[in-house]
């Protein structure tokens, strides 16, 4: 029998508590009207005078940016309330420019990778009591790279399941990171709109860049004290990289490339149409208002072909579009073409 159970009171001697129906029905809706009241709690908050609205994607100097603009150096740009809820049509719905800060999709994919088994600093003292640390998903701490990718590229992977899990966990199951993380960039770039304002990441010249930024377009913020925050821990415990430096992506096993690479065209499009002509040298690296060859009908179709498999046209065309621009995707050792 239930414990708890919808009906008439029991006998107060009955090994059952059975709860009032009204009282069961008043504590659904309430969960109800609470999640609507958290999900429109999510709209970028009213800023006075504000000209932009920083769209957070996961693994790219989001907190460090944040920070900021929540800082007293910085009036001019709106952020959302929670985490990776805004998109860029969002901040335009809002009348606002999007401020994005683009990262090259496979080293961000294995940056949530990492953040997702290990944390980072700021985090660590969450770690005891997370769900990765107990046995709900520690199975998924200790599946290795080439494995996440195979659970994630490979539908016939025996890893696909536990994979899964880790890339669709709500925040509430998966504790410091959640699916979100590795939510595709054209998720939140869902419109690759002229208005947006594009910044190119660096582990070491994103003050510059954001500095460089914020002064052509007269952005009232002060980029200049930006550092890296909320590094990613490696499972030693201490944080991934060397100051300034990126630790390079392990090389991604020979059969699984063409995968990978047909899963991040649509992302690769886009940071290539910004930061193509950026090294790791450049301090100044955005794109504002460029359009060239970016048709935002053009990434969502893209993107829906390629749901469920791969879209043999579309992974033609970018090949194509790679041979005219010269330009090859690394993934792992060496070019795939």
């Amino acid at each position: 029998h239930p414990l708890l159970a919808c009906g008439p009171h029991s006998a107060p001697n009955s090994r059952n508590m059975r709860v009032p129906c009204w009282l069961a029905t008043t504590g659904v809706v309430s969960l109800l009207l609470l999640l609507l009241w958290q999900s429109r709690s999510n709209s970028l908050p009213a800023r006075p005078n504000a000209r932009f609205g920083f769209v957070h994607v996961p693994k790219a100097a989001g907190l460090a940016i944040t920070r900021i603009v929540l800082g007293p150096t910085c009036s001019d740009v709106a952020v959302e309330k929670r985490a990776h809820t805004q998109l860029e049509s969002d901040v335009l719905a809002a009348g606002l420019r999007p401020l994005i800060v683009l990262r090259p999709p496979l080293q961000r994919l294995r940056s949530a990778f990492d953040f997702w088994q290990h944390g980072s600093s700021e985090l660590s003292g969450l770690q005891a009591a997370s769900p990765q640390s107990k046995m709900l998903l520690l199975h998924q701490r200790r599946i290795p790279w080439e494995l996440f990718l195979d659970g994630l590229l490979n539908e016939s992977s025996p890893h696909r399941s536990s994979v899964h899990v880790m890339t669709t966990a709500g925040q509430a199951l998966s504790g410091w990171a959640w699916g979100v993380h590795f939510a595709p960039l054209h998720h939140f770039v869902d419109r690759e709109d002229a208005r947006a304002i594009f910044v190119c990441y660096s582990r070491k010249w994103m003050a510059a860049r954001l500095s460089c930024m914020a002064e052509e377009l007269q952005m009232r913020c002060n980029f200049s004290s930006v550092a890296e925050v909320n590094p990613t821990l490696k499972g030693t415990g201490s944080p991934a990289r060397e100051a300034g430096r990126e630790r390079p992506v392990p090389p991604v096993p020979p059969q699984l490339r063409q995968l990978l690479r047909a899963r991040l065209a649509v992302d690769e499009a886009i940071y290539a149409r910004h930061c193509s002509q950026c090294t790791r040298f450049t301090k100044c690296c955005h794109s504002v208002g460029r359009t060239g060859d970016r048709r935002p009908s053009r990434v969502r179709e893209l993107a829906a072909g390629m749901v469920g498999g791969v879209a043999a046209r579309g992974v033609r065309q970018l090949q194509e579009d790679d041979r005219v621009r010269g330009r090859r995707v690394e993934l792992g050792e060496r070019p795939v073409v």
